[in-house]
């Protein structure tokens, strides 16, 4: 009697699961397309803060050129600057000095 009861008892729990296990399957299987899905945001979330990064070095690296390129322009300008300065004097001592400019 007691293995009937068993037994009995053993039923009463297989078949409920028996009867949800599609039920128990579906919730699984959503579940999971839901975390991949979540997942997924996350790869293109974090791709996207990669390209962010990406973008923000080369900008930097862009703009440290930039100012490269303005102090060696601002230095060719002072050179160039100077040396017509020095060009000038001397064309300018021969012009007063020179008997057309009398």
């Amino acid at each position: 009697m007691c293995s009937v009861i068993i037994h009995f008892h053993r039923d009463v729990f297989d078949l409920p699961l028996l009867l949800a296990r599609d039920q128990i399957e579906q919730s699984l299987r959503n579940k999971m397309a839901s975390i991949k899905e979540q997942l997924e945001q996350l790869q293109d979330a974090h791709k996207g803060a990669e390209v962010t990064s990406d973008a923000t070095e080369q900008d930097l690296e862009l703009e440290a050129q930039l100012v490269e390129a303005r102090s060696i322009i601002q230095e060719q300008g002072s050179i160039l600057s100077k040396h017509l300065a020095k060009s000038d004097r001397p064309s300018e001592s021969r012009l007063s000095l020179s008997p057309e400019g009398l």
